[in-house]
């Protein structure tokens, strides 16, 4: 029991709280961006938000259920 107790919470952790700590970082550098540009947004901040926003999504693609 002990072994498939180990092996239930190893796959807990790849398939939830690892995509899920990924999609947090993701969306934490996102709001970041998201930040920088509106501070400047005659900077090339704009490219760097784009580039982050996708990130983000295929972060979130991950967590989708069944896919």
């Amino acid at each position: 029991q002990d072994i498939a107790r180990v092996t239930r919470a190893q796959r807990v952790d790849e398939q939830i709280r690892t995509p899920v700590a990924a999609a947090v970082t993701e969306l934490q550098a996102e709001r970041r961006a998201a930040v920088r540009y509106l501070a400047d947004p005659a900077s090339d901040q704009g490219a760097a938000l784009e580039q982050q926003a996708r990130r983000t999504d295929a972060a979130v693609r991950r967590l989708r259920l069944g896919d």
